[in-house]
């Protein structure tokens, strides 16, 4: 191609608007009008006319390729399916949220009524075996009188099957109502937990203001599980003083810091 006719496309290209819209609409055909049609010249031209006309190919397959898209997404067809779809995650998604919270109360429920049978059964045990020691002692002493014999061998003999049926009597229901307690303060741990992030998911997209004010809501809700969870372990779990959990004197020594040594127990 001759630098005249390059000339004369850029001459015609400035002074005629109709060429300009033809370049605009479809440049290949455009050109071809005037007889170049070789890819070297279109291509250089499509460069030199582009800041000309404000004609960019790709810009405008991009600018098709979006309104193509704008129209699917508003489309009536589109829309209801695009609606049908989220309603149906979103009701999916609170389901599933309800079923997982229901299932964690349950648990606690149950944990609770277990723990309440836990404390029936320890009393009745420690009634039992308080009767039995008092009725072996007193066999005991009934058998050394009517035959005559010492009474303070039989009658030490006599506290020491006693204190050996208590044992055997008193220690399974204190082992299951101990192992009660520890499920009631996982579950509360899991069950604060997944509330803790279902608050969370549902405040992330409230701004900064209400992620801030809820960071405090968390960490109070996170105190109150940890005293409720440390509850559970005192009140709960019938221990006896010589078998106190490390972690319960860890927590008597941080609650009694700055205010002077904690005595020995």
């Amino acid at each position: 191609m001759k630098n005249s006719e390059i000339y004369g496309i850029l001459a015609k290209t400035i002074n005629d608007e109709t060429f300009r819209e033809n370049l605009k609409a479809n440049f290949n055909e455009a050109l071809e009008g005037e007889g170049i049609t070789g890819s070297d010249e279109v291509n250089l031209l499509q460069i030199v006319l582009s800041r000309v006309i404000g004609y960019d190919g790709l810009l405008a397959r991009n600018e098709t390729l979006q309104q193509n898209i704008k129209e699917y997404q508003f489309s009536p067809l589109a829309s209801e399916a695009y609606r049908q779809k989220m309603e149906f995650f979103i009701t999916d998604q609170l389901e599933t949220t309800r079923q997982t919270s229901n299932s964690f109360k349950s648990g606690l429920v149950d944990s609770l009524v277990q723990i309440k049978q836990g404390f029936k059964s320890a009393m009745i045990m420690y009634t039992v075996a308080f009767y039995v020691g008092v009725g072996l002692i007193l066999a005991a002493v009934v058998f050394a009188w009517l035959r005559g014999e010492s009474l303070l061998p039989v009658a030490f003999a006599g506290l020491g099957v006693a204190d050996l049926i208590a044992y055997f009597i008193t220690k399974p229901p204190l082992d299951l109502q101990k192992s009660r307690a520890n499920l009631a303060q996982l579950q509360t741990a899991y069950y604060n937990w997944f509330i803790d992030l279902f608050n969370w998911n549902s405040v992330a997209s409230g701004g900064d203001a209400m992620i801030s004010q809820y960071k405090k809501v968390s960490e109070m809700t996170l105190r109150n599980t940890e005293r409720t969870m440390k509850m559970i372990e005192d009140y709960c779990e019938i221990a006896s003083a010589g078998n106190v959990k490390p972690s319960s004197k860890a927590g008597a020594v941080k609650e009694n810091a700055g205010t002077g040594p904690v005595p020995d127990s």
